[in-house]
């Protein structure tokens, strides 16, 4: 999963670049949020928040990908969007699947905030 999102990052910073777009050098807060949350925790409520904010996460870009597709009005961002958009269903898959794994071991719940 490192490798396929490394290599993503890299293309979309090679298309952006072509695009004059400058991309984000920084966390978003709500990553920000996550990334704090995460560096407190430990074991089993570490696995299972890591785990639910990956599966938020490659789902909002899955929806992100597939409305470049449908409705982007760059070329190079709408093929890009086509060739990544598998890999992030299949790490969405693989998320979700873990995750019924944590929950099959009792992995305890985090807390809500």
């Amino acid at each position: 999963m490192v490798t396929d999102h490394r290599q993503a990052s890299d293309q979309l910073t090679e298309i952006a670049g072509n695009s004059n777009i400058s991309l984000p050098s920084m966390l978003d807060p709500d990553h920000q949020r996550i990334r704090t949350e995460l560096e407190h925790l430990d074991g089993a409520q570490f696995d299972h928040v890591y785990i639910a904010s990956q599966i938020v996460d490659h789902q909002k870009t899955a929806q992100l990908l597939a409305w470049e597709i449908g409705f982007g009005q760059n070329a190079e961002f709408q093929r890009f969007a086509a060739q990544v958009l598998p890999t992030v269903l299949e790490h969405l898959a693989m998320a979700t699947r873990t995750q019924a794994e944590l929950a099959s071991k009792g992995a305890p719940r985090h807390p809500p905030n």
